[in-house]
């Protein structure tokens, strides 16, 4: 999370990202590289950003610590990455990939950090306990998943 200057004789800066805090002022940089990063440009010089909320790794546990539950109460789904893939599938989280013999494969997209950021996670998060609890297991309480989860992840 730093700037590079490119180049000796340039002196125009290669920004890499920052993390900031939404204040009622605007975007406040969370560290000294961020605030290092803004001295590059002067007051009222226009710039483009690109804003995603970080990934909530918590959240990520629970997502992950629901589907081990999910599995051990049904018979089917023998792991949870069968059951992620399945889900994938299910929400249309795929890209298909033509093949050499004119046919196409389905690819599951990822849900990785990288891949989607807090926002897009919320959304997929809600969107796969609705499908789990009328789905995999129908009639299952959603309120009483969530606080099971949350009991056996501390």
């Amino acid at each position: 999370m730093s700037y590079q200057r490119i180049g000796v004789e340039n002196s125009r800066w290669k920004m890499t990202d920052i993390l900031c805090r939404r204040t009622l002022a605007g975007l406040t940089p969370l560290d000294e590289d961020g605030w290092e990063a803004l001295q590059c440009w002067s007051i009222n010089d226009i710039v483009k950003a690109k804003v995603t909320k970080p990934r909530n790794l918590a959240h990520h546990r629970k997502f992950f610590g629901l589907l081990g539950i999910i599995v051990h109460n049904q018979e089917f789904y023998k792991s949870t990455d069968h059951l992620l893939l399945w889900l994938k599938h299910r929400l249309g989280l795929i890209d298909m990939v033509p093949t050499h013999d004119g046919t196409s494969r389905a690819r599951e997209q990822s849900i990785s950090f990288s891949a989607m950021d807090d926002t897009q996670f919320c959304a997929f998060y809600d969107q796969a306990v609705d499908v789990l609890v009328t789905e995999v297991i129908p009639g299952l309480d959603r309120q009483e998943l969530e606080e099971e989860v949350r009991e056996i992840l501390g």
